[in-house]
């Protein structure tokens, strides 16, 4: 537990300036009092350094308001930060648990639809994408039900609904993501490769929901749901550029700005009769054509 220490810190820290515009150093310090943590203000700044030269996240202090803050504009990881933040503290919280009493596991029910399969290889897969180190390995295809040999760019790691994903090159410079559960024999191949700067492999996921992109433009996507299930909608907002149009005891209107994809389709129609479609008007007839299909299915 001690060695992760820091870790939880850290994660408590960034909290803390989510929270609280421009924190004191006693307000950081009294956050971290308040979750049983005790530290001087000389090791909170050394976190900040550690921070910023391992993970890239830049914390400065704001003279003018007397307080910290995270420059966004030069952190471009923060949101996968926070997100290794959230699953390490978490981690950290069960294990105290755990080591306080042997029945704890007993009150933790976990997802046990085989969201971890193929983690074995995450390790292994970042040590190539760190080396740029080309790898080799069998990929499952569902549609097809063959598996296909593939030599491989490794660019990065993608977590998607509890699934993890590998991104990167095919050798005909096409960018592909493989899912780990359908990887199999994985070799690390003495090949070296170098990223293309103008492969912009993690900037194309921007533009859109989930895994599945295209080329395609963005477009400006407009959705009603019912209160009820807008309250869900406001608190896991479906793609960091949405934004709230109306709110009110009739309906929560959202804007997105994405690239329709295979996973917009599937998050409106899983939400059945809570959404309606209200712009552009081919992604309505699109989705209304897919419930008609579903409905003769049922007749």
């Amino acid at each position: 537990m001690a060695k992760n220490e820091p870790l939880r810190r850290y994660f408590y820290e960034i909290e803390v300036m989510r929270k609280k515009n421009y924190p004191s150093i006693n307000d950081i310090i009294w956050y971290l009092e308040e979750h049983d943590i005790t530290k001087s203000k000389r090791t909170i700044e050394r976190d900040f350094e550690q921070i910023r030269n391992n993970f890239g996240i830049y914390i400065d202090y704001d003279t003018h308001k007397a307080g910290y803050y995270i420059q966004e504009d030069l952190s471009s990881n923060l949101d996968s930060f926070i997100r290794f933040l959230e699953v390490a503290n978490t981690a950290q919280l069960l294990l105290k648990g755990i080591s306080e009493t042997k029945d704890f596991i007993k009150d933790i029910e976990f997802d046990l639809r085989g969201g971890l399969l193929g983690t074995e290889h995450l390790h292994i897969l970042l040590e190539a994408i760190k080396k740029q180190q080309k790898i080799r390995f069998s990929h499952y295809n569902y549609l097809t039900e063959q598996k296909t040999d593939v030599l491989f760019d490794p660019y990065f790691l993608k977590e998607y609904l509890g699934r993890w994903y590998v991104v990167g090159l095919r050798e005909d410079g096409e960018i592909r993501t493989f899912g780990i559960d359908r990887i199999s024999e994985l070799v690390v191949t003495p090949l070296w490769f170098e990223k293309d700067k103008d492969t912009q492999a993690r900037e194309n996921f921007d533009s859109i929901i989930g895994l599945v992109y295209s080329y395609g433009k963005q477009q400006r996507v407009i959705l009603s749901f019912s209160p009820q299930q807008g309250k869900y909608v406001k608190s896991l907002p479906w793609h960091h550029s949405q934004n709230v149009l109306e709110d009110n005891e009739n309906e929560l209107r959202i804007s997105l700005f994405v690239v329709p994809n295979y996973e917009l389709f599937q998050q409106i129609l899983m939400h059945g009769a809570d959404v309606e479609v209200v712009e552009p008007e081919w992604l309505r007839e699109e989705i209304k054509g897919k419930i008609m299909d579903a409905l003769i299915r049922y007749k």
